[in-house]
Order: structure tokens, then sequence, then C-alpha cells
């Protein structure tokens, strides 16, 4: 899906790109006043054209894909147009609920170097912001669709050079043992953002997605995550350590109080956790 490099062929590209076709329409056309916007327009247009047969969903994903990698090229301070417009291939994954795990995974996986991780609006956000996190709450359908990619999904890091683009400065040795078994779980990639590449420095690090949804007090965010793929070796440690010097603030009908919560409190609300993982694992 690489994009060709000769001049007359990249024309030749340009030409049968329907992405490159869709961004010069919406260009002179206008009727945006941002990325977000520009992006949201042309994925009602794309939308348009599936539904009418003009265009198949693979060829548009395509060519989403190889924009992206062309236009990245051209200066790496387009990287957040690269996100926004793979975000809108995703979308277009959800709204027309492609099932093809290879498509979908590799679109979470190009998404990676743009982010230095996972993007927190993904799934994360949702989770840690509903008190229901079952999946018969319709706000979260589009999470768990995303969610149900990532168990078994197994991230090749030394595929591209993708795991240096990832873990950068400090993150590399955060990350020291990812990057030496060049492979991991999806959901053991750290949270990103496209904005860190925006900076000029890679002091990035980043934190798992298990690790945030335990400093958020939110044992059922961790095992929504463990049963979705995230692996538990090697991270519950690391979180009652860090949970261990928090205090709980909680509020009666009378007064706030504030509950000491030092590493036996911890190991106490991740029992659950806990107790469950063998039993995840072996479903798996």
């Amino acid at each position: 899906m690489g994009v060709v490099c000769s001049s007359a062929k990249q024309e030749e590209w340009k030409k049968n790109n329907s992405y490159v076709a869709m961004n010069k329409s919406a260009e002179k056309g206008g009727g945006y006043n941002t990325q977000e916007g520009k992006c949201e327009l042309i994925g009602f247009r794309y939308s348009e054209k599936i539904d009418h047969k003009e265009i198949t969903l693979d060829k548009a994903i395509k060519d989403i894909v190889e924009y992206t990698r062309w236009y990245n090229k051209q200066d790496s301070r387009h990287a957040q147009y690269c996100w926004l417009s793979l975000h809108l291939a995703l979308g277009l994954c959800f709204q027309y609920k492609v099932s093809d795990k290879e498509m979908v995974r590799n679109l979470l996986a190009e998404l990676l170097p743009y982010s230095r991780g996972i993007d927190m609006g993904l799934f994360m956000r949702d989770l840690l912001h509903y008190e229901d996190i079952s999946q018969q709450n319709a706000q979260l359908e589009k999470t768990y669709y995303f969610l149900s990619f990532c168990a078994g999904f197994i991230v090749n890091l030394e595929k591209n050079g993708l795991g240096d683009e990832i873990f950068k400065g400090p993150a590399r040795v955060e990350y020291r043992d990812l990057l030496r078994a060049g492979e991991c779980a999806y959901l053991d990639i750290p949270i990103g953002h496209p904005t860190v590449l925006l900076t000029e420095t890679d002091n990035h690090t980043g934190d798992q997605c298990i690790n945030i949804a335990c400093e958020n007090l939110k044992p059922n965010v961790v095992l929504v995550l463990l049963q979705h793929g995230k692996s538990p070796f090697g991270a519950i440690e690391r979180l009652l350590d860090t949970l261990g010097a928090v205090n709980v603030v909680g509020r009666t009908q009378q007064q706030i109080m504030v509950i000491e919560a030092p590493c036996r409190n911890c190991r106490q609300l991740l029992g659950d956790v806990l107790a469950r993982c063998e039993e995840i694992i072996t479903m798996f």
C-alpha cells in the first residue's frame, strides 16, 4: 500500500486517489473552519459516494491511508491532519460495521505513530466518563466496537520501525521490555496524543490504559481492559505502588472526608481484578 515515488507515477497516483480529490473539492468549496470540520465534510461525502455505490469502502480506506503516508512525508507538521484523516477512516469502519479484523487493526496500527501511542479518544475517555460501562450502554457502542479488535491484537514494533516512532527519549527506557520483545499486545502500548509531535522535545512517556484506569479508581474499567487483551503481567505491582500514596477523597452527607489509601486499600480495590485475572486469561 506504499506510495510511488517517481514524478510521473506520483501524478498518476494523485489522479486515482479519491482522498486527494476529496481534499481538493473541500478546499475549493469551503464550508468549514477547522481541520476537524474539513474531515467531517469529507466523511459525509464519502458516505454519500459509498451509499450510491460510486466508490467501495475498501477503496476509500486504502486511499485515505496512502494519502496520509504521502502527506506526512511532505512535512511533519501535517501529522495532525493525517491523524484526523485516519480517524475519518476508522469512523467509516464503525459506520458500516466493518468486521474485517485485518482492515481495522491495520488502521489502529497506522494511527499509533501520529499519537505516539493509543489515542485516548478511541475508547478510554468514554470508559472513564460513564458509570455504566456495560455493553448495554448505547453511548459506548463505538467504544466496544473498537475494543473488539484489541483482543488478540499483537503489534509488531519492528515493522517499519514502528517502535522507534512511538517510543522516544525516556519512553525508550520506560518501555524497554516492549522494545526488546519486538512485539506486544495493542493495549500494552501507552496513551498518546498528536500534539506530542508538535513539541520540540521527546520527553513524552505516556501511561498504559490500565494504569490510568486504576489512578481514576475504576476497577470495572481494568476488568474490561483485561477482557480485551491487556496483559496483567508486570503491571499490578506498579499500580499498587502508584496508588499506595494516594488519598481517596469521599463525601458523606455531612462532610468531606479523606480516606488514607495505603497499599492494602489498593489491593482491596483491585481484589476483583486480581481474582479474575486467571479466569480471563483462560477465556482467550
